[in-house]
């Protein structure tokens, strides 16, 4: 796996026949290492996943590992009386979700068995259904072949066709690709349109080769250069921002909300108005204009709403929330002490995890709310599983935001991640990373979670539509 012409990690697949109860089956497994810096610090990741499937491809159990934090996170599902089964275990916390399951779905490398058991031609179009690993949610495939062409490999061409394919995921997320497949249908190449990371088969010699330290840094190559500086950008009170996609529509990418509005004005470009929301005492004025009702008065063209109340998911202890462990009870008890007013309450744990997660640390892509309590360091990411998890357990709805924030070092927007406390009938913003009591109009918002069981993952997704494609030009300043 490359990008930017870096090496970034290898994977490896390998199949097996199995017989069980009499039944022939297929075991598929498949390994992926990946290996980049965040700011200057390594930052490894593992995923091994295991399926069981039909000679057909239907899938009927598998189980995956993702090391990306201080423990690997297993989960492990199986297709019962018409559900996918899943079980997830992470810092001794165990969760179960059960979702519907329709014969002919395939496992995570449907496409593939697809490709390989009935080669694509030229012109064809072609539909399937298969389980997206990290994610938990059956995605909806689509192929589109489009010709054969010379394609450059590591060290050789070869003529292969080019197939457009896109996933699409529940809530509308999808992840785009093209794949390149030979005569017998064997895919040798990828290239995902984010980051236009490209994958090429080849020998286990040349997968496994030494490359020397990872060169390409996630965080410093994605940050996104603006026309002007932002100064003080948590003290904003409104930003204009036009924003462009080469192959996406903001209007469908970005959140719409109380605090973000959204005009588009071509199918690749629109203005988003970001409006600063802050904690507030009851008896102080408005800091926005909102209906009597509690619903947002601006949303996008597309009807894209990404707000709401706070579901039971918002509340409640998951596998990366860990809001029901006594150690991140004895947290929020400590942070909040006898305060009882939701926006004190608010404030004094945001202040408390900026202060508590006392070690930057960009190794981890994800750690649990627990793992972050005994280690006290991370990045953003750790601030907000922190923060959501203090504020489930003292009794406030909590979820995570994810998007782009402004960073005055570049100049220039980076990936970020932050929370939303449901008070006084509100989605409030906090950002436990800079614990300024909130934040300014400088924040871009992409999506929300409360990363329970098949959204822990699923909410970066839009980070996939924006990463390596998007232009931001800062129009107006409060």
């Amino acid at each position: 796996m490359l990008i930017e012409g870096n090496k970034v990690g290898y994977g490896r697949t390998a199949t097996k026949r199995l017989t069980e109860h009499g039944q022939d089956l297929n075991q598929v497994e498949e390994e992926v290492h990946f290996s980049v810096t965040r700011n200057g610090q390594p930052s490894d990741q593992r995923i091994v996943s295991t399926g069981v499937e039909t000679p057909a491809g239907q899938l009927l159990r598998f189980r995956t590992e993702i090391d990306s934090g201080s423990a690997p996170i297993v989960t492990t599902g199986e297709v019962r009386d018409g559900d996918m089964c899943f079980q997830t275990i992470s810092a001794g916390t165990v969760t179960r979700l059960f979702i519907p399951w329709a014969s002919g779905v395939g496992g995570f490398k449907a496409t593939e068995e697809s490709l390989a058991n009935q080669p694509m031609q030229p012109g064809e179009h072609r539909l399937l259904k298969g389980l997206m690993v990290g994610f938990n949610q059956i995605a909806d495939i689509e192929m589109v072949a489009v010709a054969y062409e010379p394609t450059t490999m590591l060290n050789y061409s070869d003529e292969l066709l080019r197939i457009q394919w896109t996933a699409t995921l529940p809530k509308g997320n999808t992840i785009g690709a093209i794949w390149w497949t030979n005569h017998d249908g064997q895919v040798m190449k990828t290239q995902l349109d984010a980051l236009h990371q490209v994958t090429f088969r080849t020998t286990r010699e040349i997968a496994l080769a030494e490359s020397g330290p990872p060169r390409f840094d996630l965080l410093l190559s994605t940050t996104i250069r603006v026309n002007r500086p932002i100064p003080q950008p948590n003290r904003t009170r409104r930003v204009r921002y036009r924003v462009r996609l080469e192959s996406a529509d903001p209007s469908r990418v970005f959140a719409s909300g109380w605090s973000q509005r959204i005009t588009p004005l071509d199918p690749h470009t629109a203005e988003i108005e970001v409006r600063a929301v802050r904690p507030r005492k009851h008896d102080d004025a408005s800091a926005a204009t909102e209906s009597a009702a509690g619903q947002p008065i601006w949303s996008s063209a597309s009807g894209q709403v990404h707000r709401g109340p706070p579901t039971d998911e918002d509340r409640t202890a998951n596998n990366l929330v860990q809001s029901n462990d006594p150690r991140i009870i004895a947290l929020a008890r400590e942070a909040a002490g006898s305060r009882t007013d939701p926006w004190e309450v608010a404030i004094a744990l945001e202040k408390f995890t900026h202060d508590y997660v006392t070690g930057r640390n960009y190794s981890k892509a994800f750690s649990t709310a627990v793992e972050v309590a005994e280690s006290r360091e991370g990045a953003c990411t750790q601030h907000a599983v922190l923060l959501a998890a203090l504020a489930r357990a003292r009794g406030i709805p909590a979820r995570v935001a994810v998007g782009l924030v402004y960073t005055e070092s570049t100049p220039g927007f980076a990936f970020h991640a932050w929370n939303e406390l449901w008070i006084a009938d509100h989605w409030i913003p906090l950002d436990a990373t800079r614990g300024e009591g909130g934040i300014g109009a400088a924040h871009l918002k992409l999506a929300d979670s409360s990363l329970a069981g098949e959204s822990a993952y699923s909410c970066f997704l839009p980070v996939s539509q924006v990463i390596g494609q998007i232009k931001i030009e800062i129009l107006e300043v409060e």
